[in-house]
């Protein structure tokens, strides 16, 4: 909201940084499903391994869904995986 994200650093301290960077500040990587985490603002980054259709006809698929401000998606062909990094808020 009004450009600013939130990042947490530990368990005590927080960090306020522009949104349109916050994908730069330690996002962690999501191991679970992203359903089963409460929305937070926390950056996570999680990689989607595609094993019959092409990565690269699919990441407009995930582009609606993506946050403008934080949100971003790395395309690796030769892997046919797109790595996002989104906040779940």
């Amino acid at each position: 909201m009004n450009g600013i994200g939130i990042t947490k650093i530990d368990s005590q301290f927080f960090k306020a940084v522009p949104a349109s960077g916050m994908n730069v500040h330690v996002p962690i990587w999501l191991e679970t499903p992203a359903a089963s985490l409460p929305p937070s603002q926390r950056i996570y980054v999680k990689d989607v391994l595609f094993k019959i259709y092409s990565c690269r006809k699919n990441a407009r698929n995930f582009k609606p869904f993506c946050d403008p401000n934080v949100s971003s998606l790395l395309i690796f062909p030769n892997a046919n995986s797109i790595m996002i990094t989104d906040s779940l808020g």
